[in-house]
């Protein structure tokens, strides 16, 4: 019994390492190198390349998130064609508002910004004054 296995060992190894020399040979026949050994296998997929539009964007946030004030603000950059972007959130101030569009204007590639970002307690409330709560009975 121990021979039968032992003549059943000798085959299968003396099978492989002729399937691999087979394989060499025939690699080395087609161009002298072996085949990628992950073909076939799925791999990540490469990161889309951005439009102009979407790298404007991406630079906008970038220039946004070097601030450290403004990268705390939850500002939405939205590309809005290339070179342009739009700008929306709501900020405590007047000045952060500015602060956030000189930012992004001084963005290199950045020619046009839509800044529609709202100041809380000016944005918030009706032009005339009026709020639901004081509306006459």
């Amino acid at each position: 019994m121990a021979n039968k296995t032992g003549g059943r060992l000798f085959w299968l190894l003396a099978g492989a390492a002729l399937g691999v020399g087979a394989r060499i040979l025939w690699e080395h026949r087609r161009g002298g190198r072996l085949a990628d050994p992950m073909h076939g296998v799925m791999r990540p997929a490469a990161p889309k390349a951005l439009s102009p539009a979407g790298r404007s964007a991406r630079l906008a946030r970038l220039a946004l998130r070097a601030d450290p004030e403004l990268a705390t603000l939850g500002i939405r950059v939205l590309p809005a064609g290339a070179g342009a972007v739009e700008l929306h959130g709501w900020v405590a101030t007047r000045a952060l508002r500015t602060r956030a569009l000189r930012a992004v204007r001084d963005t290199p590639t950045i020619d046009r910004v839509v800044n529609a970002i709202l100041v809380h307690g000016e944005d918030d409330v009706s032009s005339s004054g009026d709020h639901l709560d004081e509306l006459p009975a």
